[in-house]
């Protein structure tokens, strides 16, 4: 097995979902920040009279009062599970609409460790972004102009038959822990180059978990490991390679390099800039 050390910066901002969504009774904001609170604790705390009132508010048919309450009555020393930073529209979409019981002001978290609360990258995320680069580098060469069957394409690419002999079997990578205070919340809109203005067609408001990045001027890295099982890779099947391909870390990382600058490059819109500073703060790639 070689193992190599890997090293995450954050170029732009990046959402991984838990699956998971927050309604205003389960967080408050404060000043610059977004808290997470532990409902059961705020609940256990309460003496009597209070919880009577708590029932109220429950039972208002204003969503709206259960929030007032919640955000009134809750002691951050002791019910914060964890904060994060907010953007400017969040705060203000937040502080004029926590009585509009039409407005759900819905929070989309990042994935978090359910016992320690830290915000990471999953390393499933980090391998199928090493995926599409080397699928991507890969295609052009192997495939040329001609035309690929879609169903077929990345077994294609990557000359496997079925998942059990795929290439990226052999590629482990562990999930990636955030630092403290890496991420923020703000308001996410649908992006349409064909649309005028861009718009979002439903003027639904939607606020994720992001993590904050070098476009925003912030350096957010982290580490993580990656192994490639070299055994496996060279395992054999009635006399042929089991697995048809050996994956190596200068090929990912050329192809990583390639691909995402190109594509951050597009995003931005300022080529030149872009790629002189990335290059500039990121340097050589090693291992």
């Amino acid at each position: 097995m070689q193992r190599y050390g890997l090293s995450l910066q954050i170029l732009s901002p990046v959402h991984i979902g838990s699956g998971e969504d927050l309604d205003p009774v389960e967080y408050v904001v404060n000043g610059e920040y977004f808290y997470r609170i532990d409902l059961p604790s705020i609940l256990s705390d309460m003496p009597p009279a209070v919880r009577a009132e708590f029932d109220r508010a429950v039972n208002s048919p204003n969503p709206a009062a259960i929030r007032r309450f919640i955000q009134d009555r809750v002691d951050l020393s002791r019910h914060a599970l964890w904060h994060a930073g907010t953007g400017p529209e969040f705060v203000d979409t937040w502080q004029g609409n926590l009585g509009n019981p039409n407005l759900r002001l819905a929070v989309v978290l990042m994935t978090r460790s359910s016992s320690t609360w830290r915000s990471y990258i999953p390393g499933s995320s980090v391998k199928g972004a090493i995926r599409t680069a080397l699928i991507s580098t890969l295609a052009q060469a192997r495939l040329g102009n001609r035309q690929a069957d879609k169903e077929r394409f990345e077994k294609d690419v990557l000359g496997y038959q079925d998942a059990r002999n795929d290439p990226f079997r052999c590629l482990r990578i562990t999930d990636a822990f955030l630092p403290d205070c890496a991420t923020f919340i703000d308001i996410v809109r649908i992006y349409n180059p064909g649309r005028r203005g861009n718009a979002d067609p439903g003027g639904i408001k939607m606020f994720y978990e992001q993590c904050y990045s070098m476009l925003d001027g912030e350096q957010i890295q982290t580490r993580c490991e990656l192994a490639i099982d070299d055994f496996l890779a060279a395992k054999e099947c009635r006399g042929r390679r089991f697995i048809p391909m050996q994956l190596y870390a200068d090929q990912i990382i050329q192809a990583c390099k390639e691909f995402y600058l190109f594509k951050l490059e597009q995003d931005t819109g300022n080529s030149m800039r872009t790629t002189r500073n990335l290059h500039r703060q990121i340097g050589p790639c090693s291992r």
